[in-house]
């Protein structure tokens, strides 16, 4: 769930609207709410609560990693049913898991240094 502020607290109306049709429809499942952000520092007056962030560095990161993975299985020269396996080897061994990218990519907001 991305969210933003534009002073009018309208981020605040809409990220609830969100969370609730997530929970409704993916009642099994948890969620991280982001925003993608040029860098991790937030003013004092925008609450971030528990939003994290992905940064255009981290971005970048995230980019070059699936990147290296599709690479890797394009380049490979395996029957269809093996590269399926080697995919999911691959994915076991990386920073693509939903937890991996989470703890990876997503970063905390700061409170700008002033």
């Amino acid at each position: 769930i991305f969210v933003g502020n534009n002073g009018s607290g309208k981020s605040a109306v809409l990220d609830a609207i969100a969370e609730v049709w997530f929970k409704e429809n993916y009642p099994n499942h948890s969620f991280v709410r982001i925003s993608i952000h040029p860098n991790l520092y937030s003013t004092i007056s925008t609450a971030t609560g528990t939003t994290k962030a992905l940064t255009l560095d981290k971005l970048n990161q995230l980019i070059a990693d699936i990147k290296v993975l599709l690479t890797t299985l394009c380049e490979s020269v395996l029957a269809p049913d093996e590269l399926v396996l080697r995919c999911g080897q691959l994915l076991l061994n990386s920073t693509l898991k939903p937890q991996s990218i989470v703890d990876t990519y997503l970063v905390s907001f700061e409170t700008e240094p002033f």
